[in-house]
């Protein structure tokens, strides 16, 4: 009879606890039968440079619904009341390779993204033009293609890996070479360089420069185009060195010559300056030792520094608005005591 008593009062106290669970409030907003619960979470993370250095402003985007953030700063970030689900999360910063990664986000549970950017390489300037040199050897003119592009990218300039040309309507390419100043990239193709019997051909063609890094990651102009090759050379006026150009100048003690260098005019139907350059020659090496740039197009003579003993010889050459040149031949001249 205890025992019946006993098993009926346990039973009564389980379906009044039973009761009791079903009919009590339920807080916790993580537990999915709660009127608070919350089916969202936390993402949050840091935009990096693979210097490690944060990222300012850099957009991030999930996808879908199309939350977004923008970075601080130090390239931190933070998006919350993210539904629960799988995202896609794209990084966009300027200067940069685009980022994506893929997320899933649980209820209260924080997710950490963080990304690592390639910083895309930079053509901070360019310059395409032609060149038409006058020379005593070999008698026949020379005509170049010159191009020297200023590159640079966002993780440093050795960064770079490579800086090129393409010339589409030939399936012709060349890479541009390094240069004594850091960052500069310069390449000069004669007419036996290219696939065109004359550079000529080459005018109103469509050419391109690009720039790649160590990632592969590629920067390209919009299209270049020659406009004008330069046939017409300036000629050299001799007589200015008294007994002719390969005549010696008599200098004085101490103070050099200053040589008077002429030319004749020249008539081209578009703007252009005069340069002139001066050339110390020293057993075979040649040195610049004065260039003279700008000179107006109605002036044909201009008078050079002092110059010490020495063999030199000058030049003189006309520079077009898209600094297209034509030169002159040499003419060569010493200077004694």
């Amino acid at each position: 009879m205890a025992k019946a008593q006993i098993g009926t009062s346990i039973l009564a106290l389980t379906l009044i606890m039973s009761a009791c669970l079903e009919d009590g409030e339920r807080g916790n907003p993580l537990d999915p039968l709660s009127s608070n619960f919350v089916d969202e979470g936390q993402v949050s993370g840091r935009v990096t440079q693979r210097s490690l250095a944060g990222v300012s402003g850099s957009l991030v985007q999930l996808t879908p619904g199309g939350l977004t953030s923008v970075t601080d700063g130090s390239g931190s970030f933070s998006i919350s009341d993210v539904p629960s689900g799988s995202y896609t999360v794209t990084v966009e910063a300027a200067g940069y390779v685009n980022a994506v990664d893929t997320i899933s986000v649980a209820p209260g549970v924080p997710v950490a993204a963080n990304f690592e950017l390639n910083g895309l390489p930079i053509l901070e300037s360019w310059t395409v033009n032609t060149a038409h040199i006058s020379r005593w050897w070999p008698l026949e003119d020379l005509f170049q293609v010159e191009f020297v592009v200023q590159a640079s990218d966002i993780d440093g300039v050795f960064d770079v890996d490579k800086v090129w040309l393409d010339i589409p309507d030939y399936g012709f390419a060349d890479t541009l070479l390094t240069t004594q100043t850091t960052g500069t990239f310069a390449r000069t193709l004669n007419d036996l360089d290219l696939p065109t019997t004359t550079i000529h051909a080459l005018l109103g063609r469509p050419m391109l420069l690009s720039v790649r890094d160590h990632l592969s990651d590629i920067v390209t102009t919009p299209d270049l185009r020659l406009v004008r090759v330069i046939d017409e050379t300036p000629e050299a006026v001799e007589e200015a060195f008294q007994n002719g150009p390969q005549d010696c100048l008599q200098g004085q003690s101490g103070s050099g010559v200053v040589p008077l260098i002429e030319w004749k005019p020249l008539f081209l139907p578009y703007p252009f300056t005069h340069r002139v350059d001066i050339i110390r020659v020293d057993s075979g090496l040649e040195t610049l030792v004065e260039r003279i740039d700008n000179i107006p197009f109605d002036e044909t003579s201009v008078v050079a520094t002092p110059l010490p003993d020495g063999e030199y010889y000058w030049t003189v050459a006309v520079v077009d608005e898209f600094m297209n040149r034509s030169r002159s031949k040499q003419v060569g001249f010493c200077i004694i005591p």
